[in-house]
């Protein structure tokens, strides 16, 4: 008998009446804290990682899940591809219940490696211990987040952690960009390394010769195809934090304890780390902080520019989580950028009034900067600016399209009414005037893909509040006067040609704002 296009359900309770609940068509997979269920019958087991609707029933057809558990997973915990740990809950008791869900299954984990431990010595066991620690600290991040917001909205803060592994990939990609690709084998590699062959690992890289960073604009003016030359001592060094942060982890796993929070219970301890990860931490971060002084050589003078300019803005809350969800939301785009969204400018909205003011200021601070340099200078700023690598995360595909950051009327001007109409063109008329007006304010954030030549305006716009790691949602506004009308972007709008912000020099800000916050 063929495998039903949703399955149906059974309330798993013995003690309670028997209930059904029918899988959406739409669900396919469900992800619970890195546990990756499929909902279908006829999806079969990957690995650890990918587990088949088998596996769900079992899992989950405990009697301690309250008799909705199926339902709230197949509404919050939806997976496409990407973790999904911001979510909007519909209800308070919602948010209560899929608490307990997540205390449940963490109690359910520690229970599944005191079995598995029974079965396998410590060599055999070490992916799956590997793997099940770490859902169980995504789970008691999500259970954390949904303690820490008031309302109903989950939005954990990014971890550590993964502040640091993002910081390491982009310090590889920029000490070498064309070995951007093979971070991920590095990665993999560190991983697949034994916890007491760790040490060695990092004695042999610490055994390599002294860095001796080199400035990537020596050579301005310089040829279109110039390339940024690699480091190898750089990159060993990049490599020896990576293990550092490997080990730093394995140390947090080892001394956590063998039983989960109950979210239930408010008086029970929270998890903290022990001596040892303080310790790692201290390292981590003390090892960390020459890298900046390595970048301020490569990259000035725009590194000193950026710096500078940023000395107000360091106090801003979130400010580097922000940043990188910008981040992140460029590479969504560039995945865009291969097809028709090419060219476009996206005005991106609702974002934190914070993030504003650091655009505000980093724009303001580059017009001060280039005011004092005299015509050629401001060319050989422009060259040097367009001659910083790339920065393309190895965990999502991205096109090659550049992003220039613009807010109105600090780096890109529209015509008033008066300069904008004219009788003798049919599409310069009071009413696409009043359309320009109504896209184009001083409230919101635009990025202009593939530059500001003379190209046809596309618009687009991108809900600042969905920017995450994984998911950037856009909205093409097809339908939209302005899309509908023939206009070129150069004509709609005026280009500061001098005061501009790249995704790369998001990348140096981001790389100033963790260098804050390792120092302090």
């Amino acid at each position: 008998m063929s495998a039903p296009a949703a399955a149906v359900v059974a309330a798993h309770s013995a003690s309670s009446p028997s209930q059904t609940y029918r899988i959406p068509d739409d669900v396919s997979f469900i992800n619970v804290g890195g546990d990756i269920f499929a909902m279908k019958q006829n999806v079969p087991a990957i690995s650890l990682l990918y587990q088949d609707y088998a596996a769900f029933q079992k899992t989950f057809s405990d009697s301690r899940y309250p008799l909705h558990t199926v339902k709230l997973l197949a509404t919050y915990m939806r997976w496409h591809g990407w973790n999904n740990d911001s979510f909007t809950l519909a209800t308070i008791d919602d948010k209560r219940d899929l608490k307990k869900i997540f205390g449940i299954r963490m109690t359910q984990i520690m229970e599944e490696i005191h079995e598995y431990k029974k079965e396998h010595d410590a060599e055999k066991d070490a992916l799956f211990l590997s793997h099940k620690r770490k859902v169980m600290a995504r789970l008691q991040g999500i259970i954390d987040a949904m303690d820490s917001s008031k309302g109903l909205e989950v939005t954990p803060l990014l971890k550590d952690r993964d502040q640091y592994l993002l910081l390491l990939e982009v310090a590889w990609q920029l000490s070498q960009p064309s070995m951007s690709s093979t971070w991920k084998y590095h990665v993999d590699a560190i991983h697949r390394l034994r916890l007491r062959e760790l040490p060695q690992e990092m004695q042999a890289i610490q055994s390599s010769n002294a860095v001796q960073p080199r400035n990537i604009f020596q050579r301005i003016p310089a040829p279109e195809n110039a390339i940024v030359t690699g480091n190898d001592a750089l990159q060993n060094r990049i490599k020896a934090l990576l293990t550092i942060l490997h080990i730093k982890d394995a140390v947090a796993a080892s001394s956590a304890p063998m039983a989960p929070n109950d979210p239930n219970d408010p008086s029970a301890p929270r998890q903290q780390g022990g001596s040892h990860d303080g310790q790692m931490d201290h390292l981590f971060r003390h090892a960390m902080l020459p890298l900046f002084d390595h970048f301020r050589v490569m990259f000035d003078p725009i590194y000193s520019m950026l710096e500078s300019h940023l000395a107000s803005t360091l106090s801003l809350p979130r400010l580097f989580s922000s940043l990188s969800s910008l981040f992140y939301m460029c590479h969504h785009l560039h995945q865009r950028s291969s097809d028709r969204h090419v060219d476009c400018i996206y005005r991106i909205h609702h974002l934190p009034a914070h993030v504003m003011t650091f655009f505000q200021e980093q724009l303001r601070g580059t017009r001060s900067y280039v005011k004092g340099l005299t015509s050629s200078k401001k060319r050989e700023f422009v060259q040097q600016l367009s001659h910083l690598p790339a920065v393309r995360l190895s965990s999502l595909k991205a096109g090659h399209a550049s992003f220039q950051f613009y807010l109105l009327n600090e780096n890109m001007t529209l015509p008033t009414a008066e300069q904008w109409v004219d009788p003798t063109y049919s599409n310069r008329t009071p009413v696409i005037h009043e359309s320009l007006s109504e896209f184009f304010t001083d409230r919101h954030l635009y990025v202009v893909c593939g530059g500001a030549q003379h190209v046809p305006l596309r618009i687009r716009d991108v809900d600042g509040r969905s920017l995450r790691k994984d998911d950037v949602r856009v909205d093409p506004l097809y339908s939209h006067r302005l899309n509908r009308t023939p206009l070129f972007m150069d004509e709609v709008l005026t280009f500061d040609p001098h005061v501009l912000y790249l995704d790369t020099e998001l990348v140096l800000s981001m790389l100033l704002v963790s260098k804050d916050q390792l120092s302090s």
